[in-house]
């Protein structure tokens, strides 16, 4: 990626403009955005589960819903 802003007779890269974090957050789609949402919310609810005794650790299965 070759964007430059010119500012006061210097060069500067585009992505350290103002704020670098908001511009990097811009470049990721909103799908990707949901999608990574959706996945730790999914974790911290399994997690709850595990914590609850819902969702327990078998010998043969390393998930299975508690007997």
């Amino acid at each position: 990626m070759n964007i430059c802003i010119i500012r006061e007779r210097h060069s500067v890269p585009a992505i350290f403009d103002d704020n670098p974090a908001a511009r990097l957050i811009e470049m990721i789609p909103a799908n990707l955005k949901h999608a990574i949402r959706v996945g730790i919310g999914l974790f911290i609810a399994f997690i709850g589960m595990r914590m609850s005794g819902i969702i327990t650790a078998q010998p043969d299965d390393p998930v299975a819903l508690c007997k």
